[in-house]
């Protein structure tokens, strides 16, 4: 796209932003204050572009709060009908105080502007805008409404068709008084048991519908895989083409079993490179051998698409007290239950031997059919086992694990 396109497109965005009350004009008196920030075009993932602030600078200046976002696997329940919701331009749902908005000012063919509702590209605005919706949605909430809500996109579970029918009208009346604008377009309001909500893809089995299984969409999917061609062996990439990735992987392993206990052998690995992010962002990292195997299981697409439980599986509290040598592991059960016991594989004996406890704890479990998650007790020979949010939270003793002859990955740099 040339520049005089590109004027034409940031012109027509003004305007578009003047008609919805976004922006206003500074006045000629007052322009020589205030904090200006670039405002430039970012392509969008349907091929068009989108203006956006940058204000890399100002949120240099922000204390960004801390909050927990929504984690969807652990509302969704067996036999949910879901309708989706989608906002339309969602910040610009949150008024900026009239003495703030100097510092959200631009410049475009030497007029001045500046922004009077919350932007995108801000520090602050995914926790100023959860909040604000968590206070909009709690009325409904309360009557019993199960409304998952994430940013712009909200999922509504529903226990039968019908009542997903009266709960999604039930939001849009609420959602209408309260004066949000509803992008149509993007909502799905005829309910369903099937849904790709924030890329999970959740579907009913036909055979067994006592639960829902959950997997990352094909596009999450597609764009890993894009990612991870270039992590080939040998190759140096930034350290923030390694943060990308592991973002991802990190997101998507909640929707693989044991895939956060997979992933902690390359977050560990990383780790001990001992590099700061915001100092070494582009410092070159190789990638080694070692690197390049962890890496080995999130290349087949197979691995992603094995599915998680969405809905809570009925679990209990046992404890289980294991012990290890170098050449075997024992576990003693609780409630009557056998115990067991093994010779360790040459791989596992040089291991710590918090690892080999797991190993007879975890992954050598009491048949029935059902994996229990572990969390790590007082004592160095003891794990409960019972109804943990995953799995994936035996991954706590890999994370310690250092891995043998890695060799240097980091290139030097400024």
């Amino acid at each position: 796209m040339g520049r005089p396109e590109k004027a034409r497109v940031l012109r027509q965005e003004i305007v578009g932003l003047l008609e919805k009350g976004a922006i206003s004009p500074v006045g000629e008196s007052e322009q020589q204050g205030g904090f200006y920030s670039k405002y430039f075009l970012v392509p969008k993932k349907d091929g068009g572009t989108r203006p956006i602030l940058d204000l890399r600078s100002l949120n240099c200046h922000l204390k960004v709060l801390r909050f927990h976002m929504l984690r969807t696997v652990h509302h969704i329940q067996a036999g949910d009908w879901f309708t989706a919701i989608d906002l339309e331009d969602a910040y610009f749902h949150v008024p900026i105080a009239p003495h703030h908005r100097q510092f959200l000012r631009f410049a475009f063919e030497g007029r001045a502007y500046e922004f009077r509702v919350l932007p995108f590209g801000i520090a602050l605005a995914p926790c100023v805008f959860t909040r604000c919706v968590a206070a909009a949605l709690a009325p409904l909430q309360v009557q019993g409404l199960r409304i998952l809500p994430y940013l712009d996109d909200w999922l509504i579970c529903s226990r039968s068709e019908a009542l997903a029918c009266l709960d999604v009208a039930t939001v849009l009346s609420h959602v209408a008084d309260l004066g949000l604008r509803v992008n149509y377009r993007k909502s799905s309001l005829v309910p369903c048991q099937e849904t790709n909500f924030l890329g999970i893809q959740g579907y009913k089995d036909t055979l067994l519908v006592t639960y829902i299984e959950a997997t990352p969409s094909q596009a999450r999917i597609r764009n890993i895989h894009q990612l991870l061609g270039r992590f080939r062996r040998g190759r140096s990439l930034t350290l923030k083409s390694f943060q990308r990735l592991l973002g991802m992987l990190t997101a998507a392993s909640s929707l693989i079993p044991l895939g956060l206990l997979d992933l902690r052998p390359l977050q560990g690995w990383l780790n001990d490179l001992r590099l700061d992010p915001a100092l070494h962002g582009h410092r070159l990292v190789k990638v080694t051998h070692t690197c390049h195997k962890l890496l080995r299981p999130w290349r087949r697409r197979t691995y992603f698409t094995r599915g998680v439980p969405l809905a809570a599986i009925p679990s209990r509290w046992e404890v289980v007290t294991t012990d290890a040598s170098l050449e075997g592991w024992g576990r003693c059960g609780s409630a009557g239950r056998p115990g067991a016991a093994g010779v360790l594989r040459p791989g596992r004996q040089t291991r710590s031997g918090e690892d080999r406890q797991l190993h007879g704890g975890v992954l050598h479990q009491p048949p029935g059919g059902h994996q229990v998650p572990p969390v790590l007790a007082s004592g160095p020979a003891a794990v409960a086992m019972g109804p943990s949010s995953s799995l994936q939270s035996s991954g706590c003793v890999f994370a310690r694990r250092r891995q043998q002859g890695r060799g240097s990955a980091v290139s030097p740099g400024p």
